[in-house]
């Protein structure tokens, strides 16, 4: 199958859009959660840094102000600067060190001559870690401290595969008692002492776990929801499917009122569609079958009935005239003449049920060539002339500008003719008349004679029906069916129109 074919399927089409809806749900998911993960820890992780930065450094220079140091390397504490230090105070009741959301922080305490005087929360001097124990890092940091510069810098711990900020501070011995608190120039003063500050960024291998925990947790979530996504799409897609299958099972029992009712413009709608039409047709052809069920058993109780009716008659007859129960020159003739009746009328049942039976075999060929519809009508009207006689009945023909030619049978076209005119004689009332016209592309046929009743017009065509009155008590019952078979096979339309004790009027269109 071409892909411009299968992109043209409807189906097909839904079926992709599905899909892609689940999958964009699940980017949007994963992407979203991953896009505030990496725009915290990872785009902003330099920002992070800078802040913990900024943190430090303001810390270390408010730390710095609050601290005095003699000229014995002693170190003093000013309580009222301490006070007004909201961080700082922080940072020694926690004892030396604190989290701030960034990281931990350490404190160094370094004289002028480069001697430790305080680390963490020691508050004396320290005999066993001394200045040389710092690294080359930190040195260069106290150094540039004591050289009366502010310094901050960050560097990466392969040690300890961390992140490591390193402020240094100078620390300037200040006459708060003199000058007052918070109104003073630090570069006035000397230094005597360094502040080194050491807080810790979270390490990377630590983000490095939160984001992959953090993944399978996302694609967790986004695959619960994508689950359910499919599953309620599937539902919506088989939910039809499931349908139409119970309803063809429906139809294999030979229930054909079910319907699947199901409004898609797609082909699973159009084989909804299609299957409905299909139970329609089932239903019409079962309906079909019974119906020729029933004309079929019609048909053989007619055919019986009008055939047990006069061999019962002739039966009847002979029996008599054999068992001499009839003597009499006349009633012997009249028995005669009463048999050979009803031999005729089973001869002419037993030739109207061969023409039926021809006429409807669409194999049986009739023998058609280019005529005269004039010639047909005047040759019919000349043989049932005498036969209108005795009733005193005109038959009177009317040739407007009409359909002259016509491709057919002449016989079985003179026989369709000579039917219905010859019914119109039959139930005519004498000294009427019957009118023929020619005109455009119909005949008509007309009688005013008994006319038929409203309810009986649709079935004055079918096999073995016919009135039972005493004008037709020698009819069949096929004469009408025969020549509605003959204007079929002439593809003539051949319809009537009746009221009852008025008129009866039979129109051939061609």
């Amino acid at each position: 199958m071409k892909l411009k074919q299968i992109f043209k399927e409807k189906v097909t089409r839904k079926l992709a859009i599905y899909s892609l809806s689940i999958l964009v749900v699940f980017s949007i998911i994963v992407v979203g959660i991953f896009a505030g993960f990496f725009k915290r820890y990872i785009v902003n992780n330099e920002y992070i840094i800078n802040n913990q930065k900024d943190f430090v450094i303001k810390n270390a220079r408010n730390i710095s102000k609050s601290i005095y140091i003699d000229e014995y390397n002693r170190v003093y504490i000013n309580q009222r600067e301490l006070e007004s230090n909201e961080d700082f105070r922080k940072i020694y009741a926690s004892g030396g060190y604190n989290y701030f959301g960034f990281g931990q922080m350490y404190t160094w305490i370094i004289g002028k001559n480069k001697k430790i005087l305080i680390t963490d929360t020691t508050y004396e001097l320290l005999e066993d870690f001394s200045y040389q124990d710092l690294t080359e890092y930190e040195k260069s940091v106290v150094n540039s401290a004591l050289e009366g510069e502010e310094i901050i810098l960050n560097s990466f711990s392969y040690f300890t595969d961390e992140i490591l900020i390193t402020a240094g501070v100078p620390i300037r011995n200040i006459n708060v008692n003199a000058i007052g608190y918070g109104n003073y120039k630090m570069d006035k003063y000397p230094i005597v002492g360094v502040l080194l500050v050491q807080s810790v960024v979270k390490s990377s291998q630590k983000v490095l776990v939160n984001g992959l925990v953090l993944m399978f947790w996302s694609l967790l979530i986004a695959f619960v929801f994508s689950y359910i996504l499919f599953i309620v799409f599937s539902h919506k897609f088989t939910k039809p499917l499931y349908k139409m299958r119970d309803n063809a099972f429906e139809l294999s029992k030979g229930n054909y009122d079910v319907k699947n009712n199901i409004f898609q413009d797609d082909e699973i709608g159009y084989l909804a569609n299609t299957l409905d039409f299909l139970s329609l047709k089932l239903k019409e052809a079962d309906e079909q079958t019974k119906n020729l069920e029933k004309m079929r058993s019609d048909f053989i109780s007619n055919i019986s009935h009008e055939l047990r009716t006069p061999a019962t008659v002739m039966v009847g007859s002979l029996e008599a005239l054999v068992d001499g129960v009839v003597t009499n020159e006349e009633d012997i003739k009249e028995y005669h003449v009463n048999m050979l009746n009803e031999a005729k009328f089973l001869s002419r049942l037993i030739g109207d049920l061969l023409d039926i039976s021809r006429l409807q075999n669409l194999d049986f060929v009739i023998e058609k060539s280019q005529l005269c519809i004039l010639d047909v009508v005047n040759d019919v009207v000349r043989s049932l002339t005498q036969l209108a006689s005795k009733k005193n009945i005109s038959i009177d023909l009317y040739k407007h500008e009409f359909k002259n030619e016509i491709y057919g049978d002449y016989g079985r076209l003179k026989q369709m003719f000579s039917i219905i005119l010859d019914n119109a004689i039959k139930f005519s009332d004498e000294n009427s008349k019957i009118e023929i016209t020619l005109q455009d592309n119909k005949i008509k046929i007309k009688d005013y004679g008994a006319g038929i009743k409203k309810e009986d017009l649709p079935y004055i065509f079918d096999r073995f029906y016919k009135e039972r009155s005493e004008k037709n008590k020698v009819g069949t019952g096929l004469g009408l069916s025969i020549a509605k078979s003959i204007a079929i096979r002439h593809d003539i339309n051949l319809s009537v129109e009746s009221v009852l004790g008025k008129y009866t009027e039979f129109i051939f269109e061609y």
